[in-house]
């Protein structure tokens, strides 16, 4: 594990330490001087970057979108990267580009969209069903998509493992 992974790992509480988080970010882009290839790394960085811009949100919007425009240029890199017979990181990578695109607000909620439909090709999941249902009603104001999302989020939650 990379002191960057326990750093972020120790920051996913409610109470988010923005100078280990800065650690974290620090030791990924470290690591990615070394290793250019690694898109674990990119995909970290961005995760941490992404809790960078939320918790400076409250304060700076300025911040908060050049902070998210760096987490989506890691996790287009990890994308990238990415061979695309790994369908569970390209799920993950496309579901934080889809959490950044709907934290960026209205004119990026066609982004966040297709990103987590990307997603959902790659790995169905109710939690990303729902995160865009939330992109559905609280940006675009489609309330039947919503809907339709919520419920095959409440289905694929309730339905037991394969």
């Amino acid at each position: 594990m990379l002191r960057g992974d326990a750093y972020a790992a120790e920051n996913t509480r409610l109470k988010v330490d923005l100078e280990k988080v800065e650690r974290a970010i620090a030791d990924y882009s470290d690591t990615i001087k070394y290793a250019p290839e690694d898109r674990q790394c990119y995909l970290s960085r961005a995760r941490a970057v992404r809790v960078k811009a939320l918790k400076l949100s409250l304060s700076d919007k300025r911040q908060l979108d050049s902070n998210l425009d760096r987490a989506i240029s890691d996790l287009d890199r990890a994308v990238t990267l990415s061979p695309p017979e790994d369908k569970d990181f390209l799920a993950s990578a496309f579901e934080y580009l889809g959490h950044c695109y709907r934290e960026k607000g209205k004119k990026s909620a066609q982004k966040a969209i297709e990103n987590h439909t990307k997603s959902l090709e790659y790995r169905p999941s109710g939690f990303v069903y729902s995160r865009r249902a939330l992109v559905y009603e609280e940006l675009l104001g489609d309330h039947e998509r919503a809907k339709a999302d919520r419920k095959k989020a409440t289905v694929l939650e309730s339905s037991p493992p394969k």
